[in-house]
């Protein structure tokens, strides 16, 4: 599995950046009916409503790596809730 998120870290990495604020990284849920995944339903992925359970835990294990060999000098935030915030910090919310 590939995620974007992950891959833009990776790239902001090799680019030098020193901090690095992310939002909208809530994490997946089932409640396709509500569209809570995606602003507009039609960005949805097919798989999202059946698999969400191992999408978060692979992303979560994928940014457990990532904080693991980033550059230490390289400061990583959550500006928005997230189910994620185990491993990169709370949010400023």
């Amino acid at each position: 599995m590939e995620n974007s998120t992950i891959l833009l870290l990776r790239l902001l990495s090799i680019l030098g950046v020193s901090s690095i604020a992310i939002a909208g990284m809530d994490g997946y849920t089932n409640n396709l009916l509500q569209n809570q995944n995606y602003a507009n339903k039609f960005l949805e992925l097919a798989n999202v409503g059946s698999n969400y359970i191992q999408m978060n835990s692979d992303i979560e294990s994928m940014l457990k790596d990532y904080m693991n060999t980033k550059p230490r000098k390289i400061k990583v935030k959550l500006i928005t809730p997230s189910i994620f915030s185990d491993v990169l910090g709370e949010t400023d919310e």
